[in-house]
């Protein structure tokens, strides 16, 4: 079950009769015929060039055009930053970022547990921190942890599992997550102890995949 909570592109030249000069069996070329000779040689010769020269451009341009890049979506590369406002109190936390790391989870009786929670997930991912607390000892996280993100054309939503036991929940932080193509970006906010509030902001970065 999800539940969803709301903050954040042969010109072949004419050649003219040859004028020449004959005496007995031999014929003489005149300049003027030379000229004109040489004159129809080089405009075959520009014409056969410029062919050869955009047939290699285009044949060119077909072998070296690279791919769009696409975005692998097997691995996760990111971060949380969390934020506590104590109201009243002298201690607040103004962001402690936590590096993350982790994996596409794609087969295994876990898989199959949180695709169950989350038959909406379009990716599941086991995601390991760099840390065990945030904001001093106030944030305890998880290691591992599960999350989720469901592609729904352009619309993107960040999924957290959350697990007690053999109950699991999904529960979607942020359904209206920023994504450009290989970066998703959310936030969500939440209460927390003595009437504070847990701020977070997360990004996941997927690497270009690999030819």
């Amino acid at each position: 079950m999800v539940k969803l909570l709301a903050p954040t592109l042969f010109l072949l030249a004419a050649c003219a009769p040859t004028k020449a000069s004959v005496t007995g069996d031999t014929a003489l070329v005149t300049e003027e015929n030379v000229s004109e000779s040489d004159a129809d040689a080089d405009s075959d010769a520009d014409s056969d060039a410029d062919s050869d020269a955009d047939s290699d451009a285009d044949s060119d341009a077909d072998t070296d055009a690279d791919p769009d890049p696409v975005p692998n979506f097997d691995v996760w590369e990111g971060s949380r930053t969390f934020y506590v406002d104590y109201e009243g109190a002298d201690y607040d936390c103004g962001g402690d970022e936590v590096t993350e790391s982790g994996e596409r989870m794609q087969s295994g009786s876990d898989y199959e547990t949180l695709q169950d929670a989350c038959p909406e997930c379009t990716y599941i991912y086991e995601v390991s921190p760099d840390a065990r607390n945030a904001c001093g000892e106030w944030v305890s996280l998880s290691d591992p942890s599960y999350r989720g993100l469901i592609f729904d054309g352009d619309a993107v939503s960040y999924v957290f599992f959350s697990v007690s036991g053999r109950e699991v929940d999904a529960v979607v932080w942020d359904d209206n997550a920023g994504w450009d193509g290989f970066t998703v970006t959310y936030e969500y906010a939440t209460e927390w102890y003595y009437g504070s509030e847990l701020t977070v902001e997360g990004y996941v970065t997927f690497p270009e995949m690999m030819p």
